[in-house]
């Protein structure tokens, strides 16, 4: 028989094998996903289901070396933390295009409308705001407050939208996978600001010859047009840092108080946000931040926030370490299947967790693990601001 035939024979073999052990990974995701509906024990999670719920998301076969190639990634033991943080927030800065002087702007804020919710006990105004003498954009969104706390100083917390995200949706207003939880943190006492990215939903974008960007698939048109003078990121952190000076610069906000969260993009862009602007803030909490650098590594994900030099030097857990210690909460549902989380949770937290406690805080960085989909578990969130921000 020919050489050719005994190929065929042994390529066969081969292929059978690779469908048998897919339909036996299939068989025991299926079996972990029953074991864990509505019953999740996060101790118990972590360690009996996280070497298998590994496997099963973004890493394919044999590819596992290529999880954490980064160049300047954090060196425990060998990096001196406040040099690297100074580091990391300027290359990302730099490596983004981030527009400095537009940062130093002042801003204006307009009230549109005010609704007293009685039934809520809250406070609900639809606002317009942009950096002072920047033509370019407009954001719109909502501040909510708990009724009766005029001339008191409370917490601010800014809440950065998702992937086609709607600020009526973080307001309350609507409902998706926010669970409305800027309108839960006005409840727990809170001033929130929530916004629509410039390029979303009722807020506005426009280039220099007059053209309007106005769905989440024109970002990518907008810095296109713009001849590589700025990114994606570069213009999330532009939108996030006006909205946050519009309210570290509210008279009823304790700025000794300020938090930032979001869920999806969101979440990452708190952790970005975080990292950049840490002497800033006093705690954060990222849900579903979706480790972007990981996924993008196997074709996954979004342009919208893509930066090669930030993707090819650093890792995800280096933007929480370059915001540490700060209180940072981390949150993932286990059933979340967009981004993989379980690939790379484990060496975040040996990453991040030991400078953590070298710096004597260790009980400020946490992770916490919800039974859902790609949704913002409130009650974690509640928890962490009471104990974090709210401190009553």
């Amino acid at each position: 028989m020919s050489k050719m035939y005994y190929f065929l024979i042994l390529l066969t073999l081969m292929v059978a094998v690779l469908l048998v052990g897919d339909y036996n990974l299939l068989k025991r995701i299926d079996a972990i996903e029953d074991s864990i509906d509505g019953k999740l024990d996060r101790l118990v999670w972590l360690a009996n289901h996280h070497e298998d719920y590994r496997a099963l998301r973004v890493v394919p076969p044999g590819k596992r070396h290529i999880l954490y190639p980064a160049r300047k990634t954090f060196r425990h033991g060998i990096d001196n933390p406040e040099e690297f943080q100074q580091r990391c927030r300027s290359d990302i800065s730099r490596w983004a295009m981030i527009d400095e002087q537009l940062l130093e702007r002042g801003v204006s804020l307009e009230v549109l409308e005010r609704e007293e919710l009685d039934s809520l006990g809250i406070v609900r105004e639809k606002v317009e705001m942009a950096f002072k003498g920047n033509a370019g954009w407009l954001l719109r969104g909502y501040l909510l407050y708990p009724k009766g706390s005029e001339g008191k100083k409370i917490p601010g917390v800014l809440c950065l939208n998702g992937h086609r995200g709607k600020a009526r949706a973080v307001a309350g207003i609507e409902q998706d996978y926010t669970n409305g939880y800027g309108l839960a943190l006005a409840q727990q006492g809170c001033k929130v600001l929530c916004f629509d990215w410039c390029f979303e939903q009722e807020s506005s974008l426009t280039d220099s010859q007059g053209k309007s960007y106005s769905d989440h698939d024109s970002l990518s048109a907008y810095v296109n047009q713009t001849n590589g003078a700025t990114t994606g990121l570069a213009l999330y952190m532009e939108n996030a840092y006006c909205a946050f000076k519009v309210l570290k610069s509210d008279t009823m906000v304790d700025t000794s108080r300020l938090g930032v969260t979001g869920i999806s993009r969101g979440g990452e862009l708190t952790s970005y946000f975080a990292a950049l602007f840490a002497p800033e803030i006093d705690a954060y909490y990222a849900s579903g931040a979706g480790y972007p650098f990981v996924y993008r590594r196997f074709g996954g994900g979004c342009d919208c926030t893509y930066v090669e030099s930030i993707f090819e030097n650093y890792e995800f857990s280096d933007l929480l370490l370059a915001a540490a210690p700060l209180p940072s909460g981390i949150q993932l549902g286990v059933r979340d299947g967009i981004w993989g989380y379980w690939d790379n949770i484990e060496q975040i937290m040996l990453d991040v967790k030991p400078i953590y406690e070298d710096l004597g805080e260790a009980n400020l960085f946490r992770l916490d693990i919800h039974p859902d989909k790609h949704v913002y578990n409130v009650d974690q969130s509640m928890a962490f601001f009471r104990e974090n921000l709210i401190r009553n």
